[in-house]
């Protein structure tokens, strides 16, 4: 099931108000001359008509019968927080998400898909149901409306077809990114979670795993909790206090692996250490009940 921007924003707010600007969904194509065999780059765009906005959703058509998508990169994105990332086993590929703070600008690059040409014919890459919301506090819905891109394929091949998407066996991990701790009122109800994104230039990125690590410290022991868990952006953080290490695991479709690791935003204190009381309770309760002890051998 499509998840929807309404599920983040006050549902009352959008339905009640009406239109009050517009904002412009469109494509660009590095090429115009198809022809059988070819490879090729479409582009996804918002112009925002100078309104702020914060959130976009919608669904991308292609005719199938003529292309075939091979990728779909999201890398530099204007979205921040993936709702629903557009993937290559979508039909129609369906996108949703997030940029706190807002975006106001012409050209806002949302993501570029990768198609071959499979036999000659017209046709058009297309958007449909889509959606904007107006950075106001409020989810106001922006009257959005979208351009097609039409497709024409000759119907026949060329000697040397240009080969954009050119898989490569991948031998490195994916590239370092930031991770970042955030809040926002229409994310997890205003609780602290975890934005992150990852690039992949040859294989792609795979799953993510998270670990919040929490230390406990008396002398010189040390504890440890924590594990790994499948998770995707954003991510609700567990501990809300943030005294726990947090640690991303980037994976890419070769199995290669990158960790970036988050040190505590909040110290914990030594009177909030829960294995500091209890080593503290297993030295003293001997302690009283061998005073209580030789109380009454007295």
């Amino acid at each position: 099931m499509k998840t929807t921007l309404t599920t983040f924003t006050l549902l009352a707010s959008i339905i009640l108000a009406s239109p009050v600007s517009a904002a412009i969904f469109s494509f660009s194509a590095d090429t115009n001359d198809l022809y059988v065999g070819d490879q090729f780059e479409v582009r996804a765009y918002l112009n925002s008509e100078n309104e702020n906005i914060n959130a976009v959703e919608g669904n991308i058509s292609y005719p199938a019968e003529l292309l075939s998508l091979l990728d779909v990169s999201i890398g530099d994105s204007l979205i921040n927080f993936w709702l629903e990332k557009p993937i290559i086993s979508a039909s129609p590929i369906v996108f949703s998400g997030i940029t706190p703070g807002g975006f106001s600008e012409k050209t806002g690059y949302l993501f570029s898909m990768i198609f071959e040409t499979k036999k000659g014919g017209s046709g058009s890459v297309s958007f449909s149901e889509t959606k904007a919301l107006e950075n106001n506090g409020r989810g106001t819905e922006v009257k959005s409306s979208a351009t097609a891109l039409p497709i024409n394929v000759a119907s026949l091949a060329r000697p040397n077809s240009p080969r954009v998407y050119l898989p490569t066996a991948d031998n490195a991990p994916p590239e370092p990114f930031q991770p970042q701790i955030g809040r926002d009122p229409n994310i997890f109800k205003n609780k602290y979670f975890l934005a992150f994104d990852a690039q992949d230039k040859v294989s792609g990125i795979d799953h993510y795993e998270i670990m919040e690590k929490r230390y406990y410290r008396f002398i010189a022991f040390t504890y440890q909790t924590g594990r790994w868990k499948i998770a995707e952006s954003p991510y609700l953080l567990r501990d809300q206090s943030l005294k726990s290490e947090i640690q991303i695991k980037a994976i890419d479709k070769a199995g290669y692996e990158r960790i970036i690791v988050l040190a505590p935003t909040h110290r914990a204190t030594w009177y909030t250490n829960f294995l500091f009381w209890c080593i503290i309770l297993l030295i003293a309760i001997p302690i009283i009940i061998w005073r209580i002890y030789e109380r009454r051998r007295k």
